[in-house]
């Protein structure tokens, strides 16, 4: 039922049924939003693995009988060096308006300068990989504590931009390593059951200076790590972006949704895990014609989205599948508005 309903979804998306009353979209619409917590520490490292905690109107911790809202996780982008979670504070405010409960995260940073060391030092603990161990633990404590927020711990999104594209995708496909964290054993459940990514950095093999040899980087390469147990996955891509490249996302979903694959480059790295699998997972990918890294934020005219949907889609087709879905307009606003239908269409 929720494929169809996601194929539903991008049908409409595509005669452009949402595409004219995008640009009137208020942010505060609905039931309005209330912040419930700032700079809670998650996590064992005081005044850094810290997030925000946003509610609809009316809604308050500890909750009883718990409502058992949806909910979402947002990684900020930076590169994995810098940026914090402010970068969603407007996205998740709008989605607690809409009747989620959202979460906005900070977690460890990098060193850009540990690629310059010997491989010996090069341990991963100041590379993504500390980033990516900081998101396993938000997203446990915040399951593990779903009574505390009202929220259905199966019904949580995990949303980022650009290396917090990485870290949600990562967390979708990649092995769990953190046994503990505030006291939350392994057991609380690292994968998120839907990603919403913007221009997110799907292969660290092709990102400089990521690209270098470091312990573990394949173990959280979501290209490489990509399986058939990936949720419902909405990815918001320009196609001029320089740094988190279209062709890998378009190569992401065509791996992802073909049964048999016969791609070169960069796709060939996810045969391993996917060539025979029995099951595709449902991904859609939104391409906004011409626009660069980080345009889902930016608050800039584009030049419209193109969606290629590769839900069930015979690897015949997925090239032809695009459609011109909106013509120019603010792309802050279109992608908020898709982020919500595809929401809506989880049926949760």
């Amino acid at each position: 039922m929720k494929k169809l309903i996601l194929m539903a979804l991008a049908l409409l998306i595509s005669f452009g049924v949402f595409a004219t009353d995008a640009p009137n979209i208020s942010p505060y619409a609905d039931s309005g939003w209330t912040k419930v917590e700032t700079d809670f520490n998650y996590s064992d490292v005081a005044n850094v693995t810290v997030m925000d905690v946003w509610m609809p109107s009316g809604s308050g911790l500890n909750p009883s009988p718990n409502p058992n809202k949806p909910g979402v996780i947002f990684f900020h982008p930076g590169a994995w060096t810098s940026g914090d979670k402010s970068s969603f504070h407007n996205q998740a405010e709008y989605l607690a308006s809409k009747g989620m409960v959202t979460f906005s995260i900070n977690y460890q940073l990098a060193l850009v300068s540990k690629i310059t060391d010997p491989p010996s030092l090069f341990d991963g603990t100041q590379t993504p990989y500390r980033a990516w161990t900081d998101a396993e633990k938000a997203i446990r404590y915040i399951r593990a504590h779903a009574a505390k927020y009202g929220i259905n711990p199966s019904h949580l999104a995990v949303s980022g931009g650009s290396a917090g594209g990485h870290l949600a995708a990562a967390l979708a496909t990649s092995t769990p390593t953190t046994t503990w964290v505030n006291g939350v054993s392994s057991s609380a459940d690292i994968r998120p059951n839907a990603l919403i990514l913007f221009n997110p950095v799907l292969n660290l093999n092709t990102y400089t200076p990521w690209d270098t040899a470091w312990t573990a980087k394949d173990s959280i390469n979501p290209l490489i790590q990509l399986n058939e147990t990936l949720p419902n996955t909405i990815i918001f891509q320009g196609d001029n972006d320089n740094v988190a490249s279209y062709t890998v996302a378009n190569n992401f979903m065509k791996c992802a949704t073909q049964t048999v694959i016969n791609l070169t480059g960069d796709a060939l790295v996810c045969q391993n895990n996917m060539a025979s699998i029995t099951k595709a997972p449902n991904v859609t990918l939104v391409d906004y014609v011409d626009r660069p890294h980080g345009f889902y934020n930016d608050g800039q005219t584009g030049g419209g989205a193109v969606i290629i949907n590769g839900v069930g889609t015979p690897s015949t087709i997925i090239e032809s599948n695009k459609t011109v879905l909106v013509g120019a307009g603010n792309d802050y606003i279109d992608v908020l508005k898709k982020t919500w239908l595809f929401i809506e269409a989880l049926n949760w």
